[in-house]
């Protein structure tokens, strides 16, 4: 299977049959799973797992803020450098499906 990887310091580039480095970010994908709905969940999955484990953890850094923002900025970016448009659109409707998740809930009783 032909892979590609997206690398992130600064500069991301896509490759082809590239491996992911310690000094930076990156996810494996193929362009077969973004054909699919499912395949496109698998790789922003991915993306978020490349995420946390590239960004401070909050007893590094004692700021949900800066986790938060680290997380988002990378998420971002990887997306951005993949240049999928089902991609963008999962990225895009999940945040504002997180963003409506959180919002507080009227009961209304009658």
């Amino acid at each position: 299977m032909n892979k590609l990887a997206v690398m992130g310091v600064g500069i991301a580039a896509v490759v082809i049959g590239a491996q992911a480095r310690a000094n930076g970010y990156a996810v494996e994908y193929s362009a077969a799973e973004l054909a699919s709905a499912s395949g496109v969940q698998s790789v922003y999955e991915r993306i978020e797992k490349e995420a946390r484990r590239y960004c401070p953890q909050f007893t590094q850094v004692r700021s949900v803020s800066r986790v938060a923002a680290c997380n988002a900025d990378v998420i971002a970016d990887l997306v951005d450098k993949i240049d999928n448009a089902r991609l963008t659109e999962y990225h895009e409707r999940g945040s504002e499906l997180r963003l409506a998740a959180r919002a507080p809930r009227l009961e209304v009783s009658g």
